[in-house]
């Protein structure tokens, strides 16, 4: 091989290299926080359930209304179960880009070693 061609084949690899990295930490790194913010939702409409369980029971027992409060709350689960159901749905498509980008890591890595022979 030429020495451009050699030069070329290297610029490639770290271009590829670079880009494939930055696309695959990122991937990864926004599955973990979609897997976060879905654990997070999870506990917090459980903490809700149990509110308005409590509230319930004690609107029934001391005659006492607690209507919006109870409303309140279900608009906060209302609000939690669409956050659940976002983040339900990114992972595996984050997952994926970055099983991806590590392929084309591989890629950048071969036309950098092709480069030097």
């Amino acid at each position: 091989m030429s020495a451009e061609v050699r030069l070329r084949l290297a610029q490639l690899g770290i271009l590829t290299v670079y880009s494939a990295a930055l696309l695959g930490g990122l991937s990864f790194f926004w599955s973990a926080k979609a897997k976060e913010n879905s654990s997070i939702a999870v506990h917090r409409i459980a903490n809700i359930d149990f509110q308005i369980g409590l509230l319930t029971q004690l609107q029934s027992e001391a005659s006492h209304n607690f209507h919006e409060q109870i409303e309140s709350l279900l608009e906060e689960r209302s609000a939690e179960n669409a956050i659940l159901a976002e983040a339900n749905h990114f992972p595996a498509t984050l997952d994926r880009l970055g099983f991806a980008s590590i392929f084309v890591l591989a890629i950048g890595t071969i036309l950098q070693i092709f480069s030097l022979a």
